[in-house]
């Protein structure tokens, strides 16, 4: 009985180690102190994105944002997704070695800027200025939206 039970621990335990080896890619870790400040502008830029577009859909479902406005707001927070993708893909390009000149990174960050500017500026104006940019803070390695003090902040891991 007890060689069954040990041997399905040691068994969780090795299959464990596997799948945890499986998710890490062929990328070497960011040393690089520009690779390390364009993953924290894109967890920035996701965090805020999520949070303004979130509030915004609340909203519209709430029946305070109409269709029209609604369906507007979307093709900016599409917009903005993507350029969290293409942020995404050019800074992996960058640790590739296939953008030694940091110009592509460079270019989608800026963009990706501007899409989310713009998204904030037309989701505020839409919403009346109930939906913001929150306030990103880094409590302990978890990245938090604050929106109001007084309220329960929104957590991202």
């Amino acid at each position: 009985m007890k060689k069954k039970v040990l041997f399905r621990f040691l068994m969780f335990v090795l299959i464990l180690v596997f799948a945890a080896g499986c998710g890490l890619q062929n990328l070497p870790a960011p040393k690089d102190p520009y690779v390390t400040a364009a993953y924290r502008t894109l967890s920035t830029a996701q965090i805020s994105y999520d949070f303004m577009w979130k509030s915004f859909v609340k909203l519209y479902k709430k029946g305070e944002v109409s269709e029209a406005k609604f369906q507007e707001g979307l093709v900016l927070a599409n917009k903005t997704y993507d350029g969290i993708s293409a942020g995404h893909v050019a800074v992996q390009k960058f640790l590739l070695g296939q953008d030694p000149s940091q110009s592509q990174t460079d270019l989608a960050l800026k963009l990706l800027g501007l899409a989310l500017d713009e998204l904030e500026k037309y989701l505020t104006k839409e919403s009346g200025g109930q939906v913001k940019k929150p306030l990103i803070s880094d409590s302990l390695g978890v990245k938090v939206a604050v929106s109001d003090p007084l309220k329960k902040p929104m957590l991202y891991l």
